[in-house]
């Protein structure tokens, strides 16, 4: 053994000590890099069980799942154990934390589907983990039931897991964007979702025993209508979540199941509706808060004339017709995304209609995608409270929304986000034209994409939305993904936060030469 001197022995043991105390013991206090780490180790932990079904089914890739595992818990653990949470969290630590939570989850999915081989490129992997983490019925894999069970399982996980990272955002995000949800009354609750426990953990504890309680009675139900066990489960997973990613090619319709098309049904319907509305219906026992919403009747009211409008325009009157049509108004409300027909059933303005329901969304606080019903509502509203000042020009009224009024402040950023929104689907849907789509599928994938539900309605194979397109067509279609789920006014903030050192050098520069020039 090696003796050193006292002083640098002394300096050694600091050393040591301090590096201990950093890597250890949290001393780096950052939300995203934390938010990071969680995720890519909880992933890797999420990959054991596909590679555990892969084993136990005798599939082609338990290793190749093993591997990915241990790639992500290797680098996923030092983060975690070297970083904790600032004391207070900022609005801009929360969006970065949210953004960067959700990159770290695609790039989880995208190690994951390369080292099985899922896919051949890397911007196909990008693009598959996109899918899973923004929970879009879409896909770079052509027949899904040539992944084995394990990857399968993998890929349905990683829907459901943003489920509950969206669960996170509803408790603790979205109120600070004044996009929270509707109350029972009708008026616009900015904090709903914060209001179910007096401790942000108890809120997302008690929203995520909801969504489990909830997928478990959705894969009882498929297994009861005569879907095989595991494809239940897996199926189960995706529909809770709005994901709409199945096991076969031809979405849903391949089951060919009547009984298992009313049990998406009900699932796809109800996964459309306010999570901390629907609990708060549970804890109470009050059914008749269902019906005092004025959101909750704008959802019914919107799915059930929009199926009986595309049952008409298809003119199938027969009792699969009419299931058709449920199906596929619930779908795309819901942005779920899972067919059983072609939309080209319900003919040229059925699709039309069906662009409009995905772009609508569900209930506000729900894991749909879409600008929301309670936007809609809001955008009436103001529209109302316009014509009242034209007709009446010294008049001062808000905008109402069922018996409550918005305040000013929510009403902008609600107009502000669908404004957003729309300006993106519009560049989404030029991308999309110049990279691969003709220009009605350019116009239904974007708006698809970006709402999260994923068909391409309006091409003749709605299930091609990704494979039709090149690979810079799919790098489109990743941003119009995560922006869906993501919200669009978060990641303009963290792009704001990211650039800021580069506008003030900017700025600088700009001041310098206008003292120039006025010097000379």
């Amino acid at each position: 053994m090696v003796w050193l001197p006292a002083p640098v022995d002394r300096r050694a043991t600091a050393v040591i000590r301090y590096s201990h105390d950093k890597l250890f013991r949290g001393r780096y206090r950052s939300a995203p890099a934390l938010t990071v780490g969680v995720v890519w180790f909880m992933g890797g932990l999420a990959v054991l069980p596909a590679a555990a079904l892969d084993l136990v089914t005798k599939g082609d890739h338990p290793l190749s799942l093993l591997l990915a595992s241990a790639i992500l818990v290797t680098i996923g653990l030092p983060l975690v154990l070297a970083v904790r949470l600032p004391v207070r969290m900022s609005t801009q630590g929360l969006f970065s934390s949210l953004v960067f939570g959700a990159l770290a989850m695609m790039t989880a999915g995208a190690v994951v589907h390369l080292a099985t081989g899922a896919v051949d490129s890397v911007v196909d992997a990008i693009t598959e983990g996109a899918a899973g983490v923004s929970t879009t019925a879409a896909s770079v894999v052509v027949d899904p039931s040539e992944l084995s069970r394990g990857e399968q399982l993998f890929r349905a996980m990683l829907q459901w897991g943003s489920g509950v990272m969206s669960l996170m955002a509803i408790v603790k995000v979205f109120p600070r964007l004044g996009i929270g949800g509707l109350q029972a009354e009708g008026g616009v609750a900015t904090r709903a979702a914060a209001r179910l426990s007096p401790t942000t953990g108890g809120n997302v504890r008690r929203l995520t025993a909801l969504y489990v309680l909830f997928t478990g009675l959705i894969a009882t139900g498929y297994f009861l209508a005569g879907m095989p066990l595991l494809d239940a489960i897996l199926q189960s997973l995706t529909t809770a979540s709005t994901g709409g990613w199945t096991t076969r090619a031809g979405s849903l319709g391949a089951f060919d199941s009547a009984a298992i098309e009313w049990v998406a049904v009900a699932g796809m319907f109800v996964a459309g509706i306010s999570l901390p509305f629907g609990f708060r219906v549970l804890r109470t026992g009050r059914v008749a808060l269902f019906w005092r919403s004025y959101e909750f009747r704008g959802y019914v009211t919107l799915v059930v004339v929009s199926w009986w409008i595309l049952v008409a325009w298809s003119g199938d009157w027969s009792m699969s017709g009419i299931r058709a049509g449920v199906f596929a108004a619930t779908s795309a409300t819901s942005t779920t995304g899972m067919f059983t027909v072609n939309p080209d059933h319900f003919n040229g303005q059925g699709v039309s209609l069906l662009i409009t329901l995905v772009a609508v969304g569900g209930m506000s606080a729900s894991l749909t995608g879409g600008i929301r019903i309670a936007r809609v509502l809001v955008m009436f509203g103001v529209m109302q409270r316009e014509i009242t000042r034209q007709m009446h020009e010294h008049s001062v009224k808000m905008v109402r929304v069922g018996r409550s009024t918005v305040g000013d402040a929510v009403v902008s950023r609600m107009l502000g986000e669908v404004a957003l929104n729309a300006l993106v689907a519009s560049f989404g849907y030029l991308a999309l034209a110049v990279f691969g789509d003709d220009v009605l599928s350019a116009i239904g994938a974007a708006v698809s994409l970006l709402a999260t539900a994923g068909p391409a309605y309006g091409s003749p194979d709605p299930a091609s939305t990704l494979t039709a397109l090149e690979p810079a067509g799919r790098i489109v279609a990743v941003v119009l993904m995560m922006l869906g789920r993501i919200s669009i006014l978060p990641v303009l903030g963290v792009i704001a936060i990211g650039t800021k050192p580069m506008r003030r050098r900017v700025r600088l520069r700009r001041g310098t030469l206008v003292r120039d020039r006025g010097d000379r």
